[in-house]
């Protein structure tokens, strides 16, 4: 090979490098694991910041010490990027507003803000086995559903000719967070230099940009199946025991989207690309009618077990000015989900304070 052949391979391999370098910079910024970079990270807080995390605080809200004050009523919030929501100062987002909200109320509250972004409902009830005992919460609240519909309609609709589909339900309706035996022999095939290159941000934004614009030409489904949904009121019962074997109160929220079922408005292009990055099996409405019906399971969850259920969906769903995409919160979205859960935590710590 002559090397003007070898200077264009180098050039591009210089290039893709580049690119790959650039990305990556940009993605660490905005708080995601990269493959040089390492995991996410935070906004430089100033030394004098009232609000974590920290090495020794893991919340995304006001620093409290681990020992709990008397006539103090802690809050625990299990979410993810909604309630994390790295990108607002801490300030603005709904965990930290709901304390201060309660606070108004006259309650004497600590919230600990538990978020953390790609989080399950499956993970929010690890944490409350393994953190939660050490910062004794009185409240445990779950607001989750959106990673879960993602994940487990990937894993339980989009199974593999040599996969068993009753295997796949049974896997994930185990309590482990490790991936199935299975999985991991699958991706221990994969050679170490395809698993490097699945890891760059390169990958990640060629996958999820062309990705997300070839999904509609597939054959999407436009339900999702009974089994799949009994995982998720499964993992939501978890929630509920979890936080009682804690002596905790536990509190479900429903799940709010700017575009549920029925909202007469155009879905916009934007927001559906960005739900066909995170869900290739289901249609657009599918997704929605899918959220809609795992809203009714927690209702219904609540009703059964005598567990609070917080009907967010119905205050600010819909609602575009509350969103800045499909599910993420806007400064007034959050304050407004603030509201909405101090009028329904009320009650609830009135009855607790009492005791």
């Amino acid at each position: 090979m002559k090397l003007a052949q070898y200077a264009v391979i180098f050039w591009t391999l210089g290039l893709l490098a580049a690119a790959e370098l650039a990305l990556e910079y940009r993605a660490h910024a905005r708080g995601w694991e990269t493959l040089l970079f390492g995991g996410p990270t935070y906004s430089e807080l100033p030394v004098d910041s009232p609000f974590g995390p920290t090495p020794d605080y893991p919340f995304r809200s006001r620093i409290v010490p681990r020992e709990k004050p008397p006539g103090v009523l802690r809050i625990w919030v299990a979410s993810a990027s909604y309630g994390e929501h790295i990108f607002l100062p801490a300030d603005q987002i709904f965990p930290v507003v709901l304390e201060d909200e309660l606070r108004e109320r006259g309650f004497e509250v600590q919230v600990l803000n538990a978020s953390r972004a790609s989080l399950t409902a499956r993970a929010a009830v690890r944490d409350l086995e393994l953190v939660a005992p050490a910062w004794q919460p009185d409240v445990a609240l779950m607001y989750h559903l959106s990673n879960d519909l993602d994940g487990l309609t990937a894993r339980m609709l989009a199974v593999r000719a040599d996969e068993d589909a009753e295997v796949v339900i049974a896997s994930e309706r185990a309590e482990t967070l490790a991936p199935t035996a299975e999985a991991a022999h699958h991706e221990g095939q994969a050679p170490w230099p395809t698993r490097q290159a699945r890891r760059t941000t390169l990958y990640e934004q060629a996958k999820n940009q062309i990705g997300a614009r070839l999904t509609p030409a597939r054959m999407l489904r436009d339900q999702v199946p009974d089994e799949v949904a009994d995982v998720f009121e499964a993992r939501a019962a978890d929630f509920i025991d979890a936080a009682r074997a804690l002596g905790a109160v536990p509190v479900l929220v429903t799940f709010a989207t700017s575009h549920p079922p029925g909202d007469p408005d155009l879905f916009p292009a934007g927001y559906r690309r960005n739900l066909y990055r995170h869900n290739g099996v289901l249609s657009v409405a599918g997704w929605r009618a899918g959220a809609a019906d795992w809203n009714r399971r927690l209702a219904r969850l609540g009703a059964s077990s005598g567990t609070t259920v917080v009907d967010l969906a119905a205050a600010v769903a819909g609602h575009s000015e509350f969103f800045i995409d499909f599910v993420h919160f806007t400064p007034a979205g959050h304050a407004q989900v603030a509201r909405t859960l101090a009028d329904a935590l009320a009650p609830v710590l009135e009855e607790l304070r009492a005791r």
